[in-house]
């Protein structure tokens, strides 16, 4: 789990982003569009692939507030041309046009004050209420390349802490900004930095080049450009779009507008659609300002943003589900409560169900808890989950397996729609000599493209230390050198690895279930002829029922970090129905004091001999067994991954011996001496039993009393081998 995954440290699954990048607003999940090349959410959530911290509207007050005046230069009168202004012939007209008009009366237009130079806003920004960081942002005049400008300054500050069960990771990121845009909001140079970790730095350059966008990110060494063609510039943001309309007094409730904005994951342009809903006091701490609120929808993603802009034409307000972004005193903005947000990315299973590990299919009830300003989340169709049903609050998925590979597979993938998942990106940068010799390590001489998977999630799982880093999203480099992470940093070296050896990977986020846990989580696929689900994290080369996908984090048009601000904090997952192999229960019809089986633990005993007892503690996957002379303790392990005897001595128990338990492979430890007691691990459907047995008695002390002692032990394991055979039957 993401140490666990969709939900990010630096709320780094963006739930509402502008699709050029430029503005964001962060939260668990993935990108709504992955418009920084390079960039994953976000979840995430750490993501599940973080952003930069998010960058807000600078608002300019209003002539009626104390604060400074607009900085951005005022229209000029008609009878002549604004100084700021490009000539038509230097940069072509914007595609954006009013689509239809309102019939209300426009708010006054603001006092101009051709004089004032600058504007300097503070910011706050929070998450479900509680304060994630700020933004002060300076806008003054500027030049670009010989003609008149205005520059946008902006720095800012993150910090969040995520929880899981009684751990904490604290993310913290500084961000500055300078954008070059012309007065009528025009985009043509954004220079961004990204600070984390102390000195690690994300530059990501983007510039007008005439013929469209180009896109410049840098971090760890690491370079990725990308393109997207154009006839002309695009709008920053909504706000830069409407601001001299408004200040001009041509927009009205009803107002309907769009634009194009460039997608660079996407490698398109989207369009942008705004819709004047009406108007609004704010009452804030640097005042009270008529505002027009405005909703800003785009094509193809399902999220919303409202702006609140006042007369003066500058943003007061900025909300997207969860998130929000209001202008504020210094004061204000800077009190982060002793550090910042806390959120927890994990919650109880209900049941709890250690099974889960091996089931074919499962049936579960979503519940969404009531949560002002935010839709209920539409869970996409994907092989390892899809919506069944729902009504009111609950909804109900299928959850299913997804692990069935083609009989063969031919390398390299010849379907050109597979290019993407081959692409060398920052983070998954095929290309570094520290990949390509990990791959070298990985995979041997192995020719078989399914062997060469196996390996690699072999090589990641045992390669990786389990935990979180202080980067919220490290390259494949960065997390080979650390030599750590959580299921983020594993599925995101997993799916380098197997890019590099030429296999189509993607990674998901969503939520998976381990054992008495539901948490937020990073997985993956791979193409062997079809897709194939696959989690690093445990080493699962196909994946069970236990997966909760809210879509792909790669995917321009896949957005599983509006499914997570939707439901991430709000929902609760009952399962109702389960099926392994040929049979299927009901959680309601199962019979909790069956003495012999433990349905949700995947445990189930044979009568047991004369003499012998066996107590089963209900779902919970443990029983103590009684017999002449001998106690044993049996425990199903689950989440720890699909393990094999050699891996389970480099893992849950180093220095175990290989042994064998009813006539299956096993790892085996002793007491000292091993005359008294003996543990023994059992890898078996993707979980392990534990078995530790003890005589009763005082220790042996003569080499006759230890014979004897180990004899009782061996038969002792003997027996419980019968008992449980149920428990390993097919």
């Amino acid at each position: 789990m993401r140490g666990a995954g969709t939900e990010s440290p630096d709320d780094a699954h963006p739930t509402y982003t502008h699709v050029m990048g430029i503005r964001r607003l962060a939260v668990p999940g993935v990108l709504l569009l992955a418009a920084s090349c390079g960039e994953s959410p976000p979840p995430a959530a750490k993501a599940p692939a973080p952003a930069p911290a998010a960058r807000v509207p600078p608002p300019a007050p209003p002539a009626s507030a104390a604060a400074p005046a607009p900085s951005v230069p005022p229209p000029a009168p008609a009878s002549e041309p604004s100084p700021a202004a490009f000539a038509e012939s230097d940069i072509p007209s914007v595609d954006g046009r009013k689509v239809s008009g309102g019939t209300t009366s426009p708010l006054p237009a603001a006092t101009e004050n051709t004089q004032a130079p600058l504007s300097e806003v503070w910011y706050r920004t929070l998450r479900d209420g509680q304060p994630t960081g700020w933004r002060h942002v300076v806008w003054t005049r500027s030049s670009f390349e010989g003609r008149p400008t205005v520059h946008d300054r902006t720095e800012s500050f993150h910090s969040s802490t995520r929880r899981m069960g009684r751990m904490e990771d604290t993310f913290e990121s500084r961000e500055e900004r300078d954008i070059e845009r012309t007065e009528d909001g025009l985009l043509l140079r954004s220079d961004v930095s990204t600070t984390q970790a102390g000195d690690r730095v994300t530059r990501s350059v983007w510039t007008w080049t005439g013929k469209g966008y180009e896109s410049t990110t840098t971090v760890a060494g690491s370079e990725e450009r990308r393109t997207v063609p154009g006839d002309a510039p695009c709008p920053l943001d909504a706000e830069s779009f409407l601001s001299q309309r408004v200040r001009r007094g041509e927009v009205a409730v009803g107002d309907e507008f769009e634009y194009r904005v460039p997608n660079f994951a996407g490698r398109r342009l989207d369009t942008v659609r705004l819709t004047v809903l009406g108007r609004e006091r704010l009452r804030l701490a640097g005042g009270e300002y008529d505002c027009f609120r405005v909703k800003e929808a785009v094509d193809r993603a399902p999220g919303e943003a409202t702006w609140w802009i006042d007369a003066s034409g500058v943003v007061r307000r900025l909300a997207a589900d969860r998130l929000e972004t209001v202008a504020s005193s210094e004061a204000e903005a800077k009190d982060l409560r002793e550090g910042g947000a806390v959120f927890s990315i994990t919650f109880d299973a209900d049941p709890a169900m250690p099974r889960c590990t091996s089931l074919d299919r499962a049936l579960v009830e979503v519940t969404i808890a009531a949560r002002e300003g935010s839709p209920m989340p539409a869970f996409p169709d994907t092989p390892f989950s899809r919506e069944v049903s729902r009504e009111g609050p609950v909804i109900r998925l299928e959850l299913r397996a997804h692990d069935a590979p083609a009989e063969a597979v031919a390398l390299p993938a010849a379907d050109p729609s597979l290019a993407r998942h081959l692409e060398r990106t920052n983070l998954f940068c095929t290309d570094s000599p520290r990949v390509r010799k990990a791959l070298a390590e990985a995979v041997g001489g192995e020719k078989d493209p399914r062997a060469m998977v196996r390996r690699i999630l072999r090589f990641v799982f045992l390669g990786l230390r389990k935990g979180s880093g202080p980067i919220p999203e490290p390259t494949a480099e960065e997390i080979l050198e650390a030599g750590a992470g959580d299921c983020s940093e594993h599925c995101a070296l997993f799916v380098t690895l197997c890019r590099a050896a030429g296999v189509p990977a993607r990674r998901l986020s969503g939520y998976a279930q381990v054992g008495d846990l539901w948490g937020s989580h990073s997985f993956a696929e791979v193409w062997l002829g079809r897709w194939v689900g696959c989690d690093p994290t445990t080493a699962e080369f196909g994946t069970r029922a236990r997966y909760i996908a809210f879509g792909w984090e790669d995917d321009p048009d896949s957005f599983p970090g509006v499914v997570s601000a939707r439901a991430s904090g709000r929902m609760s997952v009952r399962t109702v129905e389960f099926t392994e192999g040929a049979r299927t229960w009901k959680v309601d019809d199962l019979d909790w004091g069956a003495p012999l089986e433990d349905v949700l633990g995947g445990l189930a005993f044979a009568e047991p001999p004369e003499g012998w007892s066996v107590r089963l503690g209900p779902g919970s996957g443990q029983a103590q067994v009684r017999g002449p002379g001998v106690r044993a303790v049996v425990a199903v392990i689950a989440g720890y991954g699909d393990l094999t005897c050699d891996m389970l001595q480099e893992t849950l128990m180093p220095g175990g011996r290989l042994a064998t338990f009813a006539g299956r492979d096993a790892v085996g430890g002793s007491s000292p001496g091993r005359a008294r007691g003996a543990r023994l691990l059992v890898p078996y459907r993707r979980r392990a039993l534990s078995i530790s047995v003890s005589l009763d008695g005082a220790a042996a002390a003569t080499a006759s009393e230890k014979v004897d002692a180990a004899a009782r032990l061996d038969a002792a394991l003997a027996t419980l081998g019968t008992m449980l055979a149920p428990t390993f039957a097919e």
